[in-house]
C-alpha cells in the first residue's frame, strides 16, 4: 500500500534527523533506512524539499492528535503545560535537526524552494508551534496568563531539546498549578 511506503519512508527521514541530524539525510540514506529504492522514494517525495513538506505535514497532524488528546485528558493550557515535556527519547534529536534544517536550509532542497499550499518550510514550522499553542488560548481568558503559559511550555520545551536538566515532577506539578493558578 503506497500510504505505508510514505509512511516507512517518513519513519527513517525522522530516525536519521534524530540520531544523525541534518548531516545524515541524504536521500540514498532515507531510501535504504526506509527499505525502498531511490526510485521508490522519489516516486513519493520527488525532491528533498518535498521530503522535509510531508514530514512538516506529518508532524503538523500528529501535533493536532496529541493536543486534542492532552486537551481532552486535563484541559487545554494544563495539555499544553504537559505536552511541553518532550516524552521520547529521540524527539529533541529530532526537532532540534528538524528546526536546523528549516532554519538554516541545510540543503538548498531542504529548507527553500518547494512550498506545500504556499507556504513555505519556515511558515510551516511557525504553524505548528501555533496549533500547539491556540487551544490554550482559546481557554484562558487572560491574554497575560495566556503568555506566561506559552512561555513556561516554551522554555520546557526549548530547554529539553537543548538538553537541560528537567524540573523534577513534584516541582513541575506545582509549577503548573502556581501558573494555571490552581491550588498545589
Amino acid at each position: 500500500m503506497p500510504t505505508d511506503t510514505r509512511e516507512r519512508i517518513l519513519r527513517a527521514l525522522r530516525h536519521l534527523l534524530a540520531t544523525g541530524g541534518t548531516d545524515a539525510v541524504t536521500l540514498e540514506a532515507v531510501a535504504a533506512q526506509a527499505g525502498v529504492s531511490k526510485g521508490g522514494l522519489l516516486y513519493h517525495f520527488p525532491s528533498k524539499a518535498a521530503l522535509y513538506a510531508g514530514l512538516l505535514d506529518a508532524v503538523r497532524d500528529s501535533v493536532r492528535r496529541e493536543m486534542a488528546e492532552a486537551t481532552e485528558r486535563s484541559g487545554a493550557a494544563r495539555g499544553f503545560l504537559e505536552y511541553s515535556e518532550p516524552t521520547e527519547d529521540d524527539e529533541a534529536g529530532f526537532f532540534t535537526s528538524l528546526i536546523a534544517a528549516v532554519r538554516t536550509g541545510s540543503s538548498a532542497e531542504a529548507g527553500t524552494g518547494t512550498e506545500t499550499d504556499g507556504v513555505g518550510p519556515g511558515e510551516q514550522l511557525v504553524e505548528i508551534f501555533r496549533e500547539w499553542e491556540d487551544p490554550m488560548r482559546a481557554a484562558v481568558p487572560d491574554p497575560v496568563q495566556a503568555e506566561i503559559i506559552r512561555l513556561v511550555g516554551y522554555g520546557l520545551y526549548f530547554g529539553a531539546l537543548a538538553g537541560l536538566p528537567p524540573v523534577p515532577d513534584t516541582l513541575l506539578t506545582q509549577v503548573f498549578d502556581r501558573v494555571l493558578d490552581e491550588p498545589s
